[in-house]
């Protein structure tokens, strides 16, 4: 169930910055949710598009994620 309840938390998290750019409050834990998606199947679509947020907005922000408002 655990691995259910972690593809959930990636899938909004995915689905709310396609839809209006925003990212969750804590970007690091879907991080660490991404990493034991990977664990069961390393070619989970909705990690790898995570992923490419992930690294995408840490680049344009010199690197790390942007501080919360």
């Amino acid at each position: 169930m655990a691995h259910y309840n972690d593809l959930i938390k990636v899938i909004k998290a995915v689905a709310r910055y396609r839809q209006d750019e925003s990212l969750p409050d804590d970007p690091h834990e879907i991080d660490r949710l991404c990493e034991r998606l990977f664990l069961q199947d390393g070619f989970d679509e909705v990690a790898i598009a995570w992923k490419r947020i992930s690294k995408y907005e840490r680049e344009v922000n010199g690197g790390d994620w942007p501080k919360a408002d």
